[in-house]
């Protein structure tokens, strides 16, 4: 029996739909690391005003709420009262937000899965409590997003995207149709042609390791992406073109280990020889080390360092980050076990 549940675990798993991405939600940091099943924890931050040369406490504070080891919610208060709460599954995926604003015309937006038909929706409603729009998204059983709609109401198609994938489920086309000036009793959907439609072409090394990725909309080049592989590090470098397909910048990302290296080249006009400005970041366990920008202005140099306090449990209860040797933020955590 036990043989049979292992078995059968892996699809289950494998089945399970993703949280839903929307623009209507805010990137949200998570603990990952969290030990000792606290049940809640507040974060509050001071951060350096350079009119002033002081730190100045955020007038919002950031409060998570676990079960069993879970979040299942979490609140950004103002003076104390929640002005945004977003609420989670057991699966760690967002199921409700609530805005509490004063001027809010979004009171509540809900989240809906169904792992068996492979569909998940959001759906926004209007002070009044009736639906002011939709958007459902439809996922293959690799759990890759093939169709997106978006409907004004209940039921209005206003938008929707195709996506299709190659045999490494790599993404290699999106379709996208406009219908919003089209009356809904007049679509015929077979004769809907898309709007705009964007192309990846891949190339491998080995089955599942990328070479390179070049990317198409409506037939004109718009980045190249190539990859260089080391024993230790990954180099990504990514080429952006103008509408005439002329290079335009140039991003690489180098990743080694816990280290991450960030570098943003611009062309300068006709001269693929130079950089008219270069910015580079340089990150260690994701947090920001050095910044460094080159632009006609000159050379600029911020480095940086964070330092971390923690409590009896090995969660960090005190962070702050220097600039240069200026506090310029500091987060304090209180944690409730």
């Amino acid at each position: 029996m036990l043989f049979f549940f292992m078995a059968i675990l892996p699809c289950w798993v494998w089945s399970q739909l993703p949280s839903f991405e929307s623009s209507h939600l805010q990137n949200i940091w998570v603990d990952k690391s969290l030990k000792g099943f606290p049940e809640q924890f507040s974060i509050l931050e001071y951060n350096y005003d350079p009119e002033t040369a002081r730190l100045v406490k955020s007038a919002i504070t950031k409060h998570y709420f676990y079960s069993s080891g879970k979040l299942v919610k979490v609140e950004f208060r103002k003076s104390g009262t929640p002005v945004i709460i977003y609420e989670y599954d057991t699966r760690g995926r967002i199921i409700e937000q609530i805005r509490k604003g004063d001027f809010e015309s979004i009171p509540r937006i809900a989240y809906h899965y169904d792992d068996n038909s492979l569909l998940s929706e959001e759906v926004i409603y209007r002070l009044t409590g009736t639906v002011h729009s939709k958007t459902r998204l439809r996922y293959n059983d690799k759990m890759k997003l093939v169709t997106k709609e978006e409907f004004q109401g209940i039921d209005r198609l206003t938008r929707y995207w195709l996506y299709h994938y190659n045999e490494q489920d790599d993404l290699v086309s999106e379709e996208y149709f406009d219908l919003a000036s089209t009356p809904s009793s007049n679509i015929n959907y077979k004769a809907v042609k898309p709007t705009s439609r964007t192309k990846l072409v891949h190339e491998y090394h080995t089955a599942f390791q990328p070479k390179r990725i070049q990317t198409y909309k409506n037939d004109l080049l718009v980045t190249s992406t190539r990859f260089h592989y080391a024993p230790d590090s990954v180099v990504q470098e990514t080429t952006y073109f103008q509408s005439a397909e002329w290079p335009s910048e140039k991003h690489v990302e180098i990743n080694h280990d816990s280290a991450r290296v960030l570098i943003k080249g611009f062309y300068k006009t006709g001269d693929t020889t130079s950089f008219r400005s270069r910015f580079k970041e340089i990150y260690v366990d994701n947090d920001l080390i050095e910044y460094e920008s080159r632009t006609l202005r000159g050379t600029y140099v911020d480095r940086y360092a964070t330092f971390y306090e923690y409590d009896h449990k090995g969660n960090w209860i005190k962070k702050t980050t220097y600039s240069n040797g200026i506090t310029i933020k500091v987060e304090e955590r209180k944690i409730r076990y």
